[in-house]
């Protein structure tokens, strides 16, 4: 898959949300077709803002969501969930 479709499917899964929300970060494998998304919901206050996910595009899904989040601490998990997933 490439990785303008794949970007495209966590874009709609993005606005799939309960909550209206823009992409901050991600970090796509093309090969694994999968991605780390960081969001940020636009209506909330800014220290519970963010949340980090994991996509898995072979069944559509975001999984290990991680809500409320300050951007510092987001971005940290963010760059762990990185190494976690795909060294």
């Amino acid at each position: 898959m490439s990785t303008l479709r794949l970007l495209e499917r966590i874009e709609q899964r993005a606005e799939a949300f309960p909550f209206h929300c823009e992409i901050v970060r991600a970090d796509i494998s093309v090969i694994r077709d999968a991605a780390v998304v960081t969001l940020k919901r636009l209506h909330a206050p800014e220290e519970r803002a963010y949340s980090t996910h994991y996509y898995a595009g072979c069944n559509g899904h975001f999984h290990h969501g991680h809500y409320d989040m300050p951007y510092n601490v987001a971005m940290s998990d963010h760059t762990d969930r990185v190494s976690r997933e795909w060294g």
